[in-house]
């Protein structure tokens, strides 16, 4: 039972015989008198603990909790919970919408102690039903809890949910994997210690969610897609706050690095994701294209990455999805190998594709890919958008550079501009460029050394 409910059991008992006095107290046309009056008919027939009444009591709740009637929507939902777990058992994943109801009463009176004891509540019916596709939602919202918690913490705010979970407790304060020297509590601690903690959290959920996908054969599932981008951008967070993990170990048991059980002993984070490389997805159709065996170097982030974009792949060939599908989720591979320094293994896959396309004769493909006029930035991913594609304005730069093959840029220099156009703006679009990689361009028909670009860049306003 969640702390919120804990604290305020007897204020709820209180509203809850109110709320079997009041059903003639308010007109006839009022949705709480209707909710109320058909809670008691049901109640008359068929008793109190009748099933029929949980949708009755959630709706209520979600009615009460609307007028930001938080007590009485807390009652609510404790009447219909209490009705469930009578019913059809005390880990039934029918309660698990009524505690999703309990997460928005708690984070609408800002209770974050028991947001969490609550979420943990559903974590744990979702792995006691690690077949049933109704955890899928658990896993996620709980993955996508924690990276909205993160978010707020890399953007300056303190959530007090950091120091209730202990987020920097994560015990690599020492930098050393497996090193006794960890952090001596929750109040000792890095910003990577945090953002680590939060993200393995995240990242274990995402696991399980796309784990059982996988299980159930859903591989033309969106909501498949969206877990491993989730998966993904976790990384991509880690990378941009505090960069690569590296392990000394090179252990590929299971694709990830040796990492004592005991290094993390109050997160069962490492089963759930290394589990993910293991997952078999079948190939029964689709391009003849195979990724690259990767060295055993790169880190653990760059690893997991690439496992979950080799997954993506997989799936566009197992759902038979059409061409352009399966070419873009394979060429983000490549992508992802170039962008980590994997340099042979990445040209090898690019010129895979390049072969392919020259085979079949598809100039519109390979332009598409390898020459579109505006460079693609890597990673070439949902949730990082290119930096040279902004709005169209007034005000525009043409900047004029190289791209080699390994995605490196040179030689830039700013050909024309409009007035307005000032010389930090100038500055700017130098820096973004130099500091990002590219996919190498198509020149003459083979993937050129260096590719001379022309690119049109719109300050943001």
């Amino acid at each position: 039972m969640s702390s919120i409910m804990h604290r305020l059991r007897p204020v709820a008992s209180i509203v809850l015989l109110a709320l079997g006095a009041a059903t003639h107290a308010q007109p006839a046309a009022d949705r709480e008198t209707e909710l109320l009056d058909a809670i008691e008919h049901e109640e008359a027939q068929n008793g109190p603990s009748s099933s029929d009444l949980i949708a009755l009591w959630s709706a209520l709740a979600s009615l009460y909790q609307n007028r930001g009637e938080e007590v009485s929507a807390l009652a609510a939902v404790e009447r219909a919970l209490q009705i469930v777990r009578e019913t059809v058992g005390l880990y039934s994943l029918e309660q698990a919408p009524l505690l999703l109801q309990l997460v928005a009463i708690s984070q609408s009176v800002g209770d974050a102690a028991a947001i969490l004891e609550i979420e943990q509540e559903l974590l744990t019916l979702a792995r006691r039903h690690p077949n049933d596709l109704r955890a899928v939602p658990i896993f996620r919202a709980s993955a996508e809890r924690k990276m909205t918690l993160l978010g707020r913490y890399v953007a300056g705010e303190s959530p007090a949910e950091i120091e209730i979970a202990c987020y920097g407790g994560w015990p690599r304060t020492s930098g050393d994997v497996g090193s006794s020297n960890v952090g001596s509590g929750c109040r000792s601690h890095t910003r990577g210690d945090v953002v680590r903690a939060l993200t393995a959290d995240a990242q274990r959920s995402y696991a399980e969610a796309i784990a059982l996908l996988v299980g159930r054969e859903a591989y033309a599932s969106d909501e498949l897609r969206d877990l491993e981008m989730g998966l993904l951008r976790s990384i991509d967070v880690i990378w941009r706050e505090e960069g690569a993990w590296r392990s000394a170990s090179n252990s590929r048991a299971v694709g990830l690095p040796d990492i004592p059980p005991e290094t993390e002993p109050w997160r069962s984070w490492l089963k759930a994701v290394g589990a993910l490389a293991r997952l078999q997805v079948p190939n029964p159709s689709g391009l003849a294209l195979k990724p690259g065996d990767v060295e055993l170097k790169g880190g653990f982030d760059y690893l997991l990455a690439r496992e979950s974009l080799v997954r993506l792949y997989a799936y566009e060939l197992a759902a038979a999805a059409p061409l352009a599908a399966q070419l873009e989720a394979f060429v983000r591979i490549a992508d992802w190998d170039l962008l980590h320094s994997q340099n042979a293994l990445a040209l090898q896959e690019y010129e895979e594709v390049h072969r392919l396309l020259e085979q079949r004769g598809d100039r519109v493909a390979i332009d598409e890919i390898f020459a579109p006029p505006v460079p693609v930035a890597l990673p070439a991913l949902p949730f990082h958008p290119n930096p040279l594609i902004t709005p169209v304005s007034e005000e525009h730069i043409d900047v004029a550079f190289e791209i080699n093959r390994f995605g490196k840029s040179g030689r830039i220099k700013v050909l024309d501009a409009t007035a307005n156009a000032t010389d930090a703006d100038k500055n700017d679009v130098v820096a973004v460029i130099r500091a990002n990689h590219f996919r190498p361009r198509v020149n003459a028909g083979e993937l050129a050394h260096a590719s001379p670009v022309v690119v049109r860049y719109y300050p943001a306003q």
